[in-house]
């Protein structure tokens, strides 16, 4: 279909091979039919629409490149930083939380810790009265305030996220409170 002058049937076609190829942990297979539908969206029109189908694109990449790179990868930290871009640019705040938890834990992994408590508290500032982004965030706090050498501290923001959030959300990289 793409060489065929058919981009948009071309895109579909490589969005549904990466969704299920990240189904079933083919991670390398996902990344590559989520590029090839990046190269599409790429050649549409600037605009909105372009950014709502790229952040849908990079959000679904973020899982299979941390399975396959690790929460510290570049490649994910750079692809989160712009899924944080677009989901500001677009005004989608949840998406944003999420980003910001992914580049958190990243920050975290790689032992920025200063820096991983700073985004950490920029999502609990973001989250609102929202259980589920609260709960990120007080869990996203706990961990790099433990980092910190806080430990009674974290210990609250531990019981906080528990407490408020649902039992099995999983976030952006996979991480459940319970």
């Amino acid at each position: 279909y793409t060489l065929g002058s058919s981009p948009e049937r071309a895109l579909q076609f490589h969005l549904r091979a990466g969704e299920d190829a990240a189904r079933v942990f083919a991670n390398s297979t996902a990344l590559t039919s989520y590029g090839q539908a990046l190269v599409l969206i790429s050649a549409r029109p600037a605009g909105r629409g372009r950014d709502e189908a790229e952040l849908s694109v990079r959000r679904s990449m973020a899982p299979p490149q941390t399975a396959l790179l690790g929460y510290s990868s570049a490649t994910l930290l750079a692809n989160l930083d712009r899924v944080r871009d677009l989901a500001l640019s677009l005004g989608h705040r949840e998406v944003l939380s999420d980003s910001l938890i992914g580049i958190f834990a990243g920050h975290y992994v790689q032992g920025r810790i200063g820096s991983s408590h700073t985004i950490a508290r920029q999502v609990l500032e973001l989250a609102g009265d929202d259980p589920d982004l609260l709960g990120q965030a007080h869990f996203a706090v706990a961990g790099a305030t433990q980092g910190l050498g806080r430990a009674a501290e974290s210990i609250e923001h531990f019981a906080r996220g528990r407490e408020i959030g649902r039992p099995g959300y999983s976030y952006i990289l996979g991480t459940r409170l319970e």
